[in-house]
């Protein structure tokens, strides 16, 4: 692979990256995204042509809006150069050819997912059955375990079957017992969507990798905030039991008012399974043996 292919993917993925920005913010709200053209959410002002160059139009404009200052976050260049990022690895790990395109566009919708779902605790259709539809389409080229023609197609289906059916299966029997969703149907479709490009080894891998994040990240959360309402308690002179009573109800009321926005978590998994899950897979296995 020559440098210059990687940093011609590269490139692309930062244009992709800008491209990818209005759909994070546009799908979740229902704005079409050919009208109206680039734009500030504050103002209004429509963006020109080099107020919207990847990159360093935010670093030239501090990012912020010209006309009324407003601050884009830093999401926005985190999002352009982990696309043009995903692009280069992409190429770099397949060279030239269908699988690169594949998993260019894989690292994007993964991007995006992650995004619109960490914002707005949204998968859009756009990104989850697009995507699947994507992947299916290039699994004729380029399948899982690197299959072409119509067994490309069959192991992208049953993937895509091994990703999705875990997580149905779980919230429909949540369902039955508690008699409330307790799994989105947004995580069905992007599990169906991350097997048909990864195949159903990788799928699961990512699940279970999902699982662990989500689980991590919830009982580090609880202790946060529950060492908090402690410290507040004891710094007003309040007993230890005091303190441990407030410090449970405070770990009861986020258990029972915050959602854990799981896509992130398979997002970021999905990711990893694509970069290094067989990697981590082999070494898994040595220390077994």
């Amino acid at each position: 692979m020559s440098i210059s292919a990687a940093g011609i993917f590269f490139v692309c993925g930062l244009i992709a990256g800008s491209f990818l920005n209005a759909a994070i913010y546009r799908l979740p709200r229902g704005i079409s995204l050919a009208r109206p053209g680039s734009h500030c959410p504050g103002c209004g002002h429509a963006l020109r042509f080099w107020e919207n160059l990847p990159v360093i139009s935010y670093v030239i404009q501090r990012g912020r809006c010209r006309h009324c200052r407003l601050g884009f976050g830093l999401r926005y260049l985190a999002v352009e150069l982990l696309c043009g990022a995903g692009f280069a690895e992409a190429i770099r790990r397949s060279g030239p050819g269908p699988a690169a395109i594949k998993f260019s566009l894989f690292a994007a919708l993964l991007i995006g997912l992650v995004a619109t779902d960490w914002d707005c605790q949204q998968l859009p259709d756009e990104f989850t059955l697009g995507g699947l539809l994507l992947a299916l389409a290039f699994s004729y080229w380029q399948g899982p375990a690197g299959l072409t023609g119509w067994a490309g197609v069959m192991t992208a289906l049953e993937g895509a079957a091994a990703g999705a059916m875990p997580l149905w299966l779980l919230g429909y029997a949540y369902q039955r017992l508690r008699g409330r969703a307790g799994m989105g149907l947004g995580d069905v479709k992007m599990m169906a969507m991350v097997g048909a490009f990864l195949g159903a080894g990788l799928a699961l891998f990512t699940l279970a990798l999902g699982a662990l994040l989500g689980g991590v990240a919830s009982i580090a959360l609880m202790l946060w905030v529950g060492a908090g309402r402690w410290r507040r308690t004891r710094g007003r002179k309040g007993s230890r039991a005091q303190a441990w009573m407030r410090a449970q109800r405070a770990m009861q009321a986020l258990s029972s008012r915050f959602a854990l926005p799981f896509g992130v978590c398979l997002g970021l998994m999905g990711w990893v399974s694509w970069a290094w899950g067989g990697w981590i897979w082999d070494w898994y296995w040595m220390r077994l043996r």
